[in-house]
């Protein structure tokens, strides 16, 4: 049985640029530095080997979102390769104990930053 092939002969992501959601902690902070060992540059994130910015943003204010990807564009010079929509939040009640504030801050956090992340992202 042949050897397995490295990581570098499997992938070559070397000069690409990903925004990584949630980069400084957690599964988000393994995502940056695994991407980062590939050589991705990575923009709003923490972490790593490569050549990381890190950016403060609450993913669950439109603003904030829009703000975020003006920032990336400038660092990244308006290429962005990957996006990793990784953060979230969790909410322990019982949906008759949830307040609409909380539900609305767990759509906006999980969902609604992913889908309009994504559009603001996308590719022209």
């Amino acid at each position: 049985m042949a050897a397995p092939a490295s990581r570098s002969q499997r992938w070559s992501l070397a000069g690409k640029t990903t925004i990584v959601t949630g980069g400084t902690k957690g599964i988000g902070r393994a995502i940056v530095e695994e991407l980062a060992g590939f050589g991705v540059r990575n923009a709003g994130a923490a972490g790593g080997d490569g050549e990381i910015t890190g950016s403060v943003c609450d993913v669950s204010a439109r603003g904030d979102r829009e703000a975020l990807v003006a920032a990336t564009r400038k660092v990244i010079d308006g290429r962005l390769d990957i996006l990793v929509n990784n953060v979230g939040q969790m909410l322990f009640a019982a949906a008759a104990d949830t307040s609409p504030t909380d539900y609305a801050r767990i759509m906006a956090t999980n969902l609604e930053s992913s889908f309009h992340l994504s559009q603001l992202l996308a590719p022209k």
